[in-house]
């Protein structure tokens, strides 16, 4: 049973010269690294430079409000902190011109491994083959639980795909970011109990879409504490990872409406594509 789960995240976000219209590395502009972050005065709150993102972290709470509060107080906070002609921009993804990517820790992605919960196999590093300037910006949710275990973990990230991840294709329409991060069951294990990461950072522009999280996550834990297995070979198992890895509209529209996973009313406000 996952009892007593909080939420947490680490979302990462752009800066922009709106000056020039681009999008521009945050190094030289964000201070803190991800050994040395750099702590802001609100508690758990944090800042620190993410190959060209500013990546940030918020406590972990039980309460949407609370992180909805957090995660505006950061970026209040930076925003307070930017050069003139320089503002925090909520994309998935974005192309960069040469002139930004020249550093060392600008060409460094993909250092820590991430892990596939439906093919239990760690993921092959991104690939910058195609776009070498392609940048991509996450929107992690950490869970923690107590009496974190192996399996347990596993089963919440593919309950997550069901929950989230395939929503999530309706409500974010970008398709770059899956090039290199984001496909079905992408996580790490962590002391407190996992990290998803196939979210961008979408849902971290608005109240309603930081709710709408926290009602999916408390689904997906009912889901798996009621002994619910999504095997990685079932027909279920195969769409949800079609329909993510794919962003195949259709086939999240089927799955939502076959095992109503979005109430009418969230279907009307975000997935607008459903008819």
């Amino acid at each position: 049973m996952i009892k007593n789960y909080l939420l947490g995240t680490d979302p990462e976000v752009f800066l922009k010269n709106v000056i020039t219209n681009t999008i521009i590395t945050a190094e030289g502009i964000i201070k803190g690294s991800k050994n040395n972050p750099k702590k802001l005065d609100r508690e758990g709150c944090a800042i620190q430079l993410d190959n060209v993102c500013f990546e940030f972290n918020v406590p972990p709470t039980s309460n949407p409000q609370n992180m909805y509060d957090n995660i505006n107080y950061v970026l209040n906070t930076v925003t307070g902190t930017l050069p003139e002609g320089i503002e925090i921009t909520i994309i998935p993804s974005a192309t960069l011109e040469d002139e930004q990517l020249k550093s060392e820790h600008a060409q460094t992605m993909g250092c820590d491994p991430s892990f596939d919960a439906w093919r239990q196999t760690i993921n092959v590093r991104p690939d910058l083959s195609q776009n070498p300037n392609l940048r991509c910006a996450g929107g992690h949710i950490h869970i923690g639980y107590e009496n974190p275990d192996v399996n347990t973990s596993e089963q919440i990230i593919k309950a997550l795909d069901l929950f989230l991840g395939v929503p999530s294709i309706l409500m974010d329409t970008d398709v770059e970011r899956k090039k290199l991060y984001g496909k079905a069951g992408e996580f790490r294990f962590t002391d407190y109990g996992c990290e998803y990461r196939v979210l961008s950072n979408f849902w971290i522009s608005s109240r309603e879409k930081i709710n709408f999280i926290f009602n999916q996550v408390q689904k997906a834990v009912n889901f798996v504490n009621a002994g619910n297995v999504i095997e990685t070979e079932s027909e279920l198992g195969l769409e949800i990872v079609t329909a993510i890895n794919t962003q195949n509209t259709e086939l999240a529209i089927k799955i939502i409406k076959s095992l109503s996973v979005l109430e009418e009313n969230v279907i009307k406000t975000y997935a607008t594509t459903i008819t």
